[in-house]
């Protein structure tokens, strides 16, 4: 019922968003090389589903009523789902076969964190994994306010965009990135999807219509999604020359 309470909850949450690293890194261990592009597609492919049903359901839950939408069930909704998982991951989840050796680098983390850093061209990859998650997010906690100012929509209508921005990285993470990857190269696929965010962010303040807004949304989407897990296979890359 307070601000601070608002932030410090939202902070914890991020917080706990880590585990998508160690998902990357369990799929690193899992794949070949050659193919970690496509499998590092598929794991967000995996959380595109969730990022699809999420918003929609969310948006029912709150309510088609935009004076009085109802906040609290879509959170507990989000507590219970996250619950889930956690004991999910307890029962399921086994450890992936370069266990051991991801030990060692835990232990060895701070001593081998300038070999990676002086390696040549690393921290420009670094920085373009910082620059694209920090353009979508602000993207995606903008366009709540945003649909509501220009379009008036509420959380409803608001959910059914973001479900559509998760069907899109379904699509493209599952089915394209690995292609495209094979085709045109890490370096390519990376280049090609930091020009569609830049198209899709430029079209969001022209957008009059749903119509759009959700062409600009998918332009960003797909975007992302080719850069981010190509990225974070190039990332893999360099540490396992370590």
């Amino acid at each position: 019922d307070t601000l601070v309470m608002l932030f410090l909850a939202r902070a914890f949450g991020g917080a706990m968003a880590a585990n998508m690293g160690v998902a990357h890194a369990y799929v690193a261990d899992v794949t070949l090389p050659k193919d970690r592009a496509g499998g590092m597609g598929r794991i967000g492919a995996a959380a595109g589903l969730g990022f699809v049903a999420g918003p929609a359901i969310g948006g029912l839950l709150a309510g088609p009523d935009t004076a009085n939408p109802d906040f609290q069930l879509p959170f507990f909704a989000a507590a219970l789902f996250s619950a889930l998982a956690f004991v999910a991951a307890i029962l399921f989840l086994r450890e992936s076969s370069a266990a051991s050796a991801g030990r060692e680098v835990q232990r060895t983390a701070f001593r081998d964190l300038w070999q990676v850093l002086s390696r040549p061209g690393f921290g420009l990859i670094l920085a373009l994994v910082f620059m694209t998650p920090f353009v979508f997010s602000g993207i995606e906690t903008v366009l709540a306010l945003w649909s509501d100012h220009v379009l008036k929509w509420g959380p409803l209508r608001t959910g059914y965009a973001y479900a559509f921005m998760g069907f899109v990285a379904v699509i493209v993470q599952g089915l394209a990135v690995g292609p495209l990857v094979r085709i045109l190269g890490e370096g390519r696929a990376v280049a090609c999807g930091a020009v569609a965010v830049l198209l899709g962010a430029m079209l969001v303040p022209t957008a009059g219509s749903a119509v759009g807004l959700y062409v600009a949304l998918g332009l960003i989407t797909g975007g992302v999604c080719v850069s981010g897990p190509t990225l974070t296979s190039l990332v893999s890359h360099y540490l396992s020359l370590i």
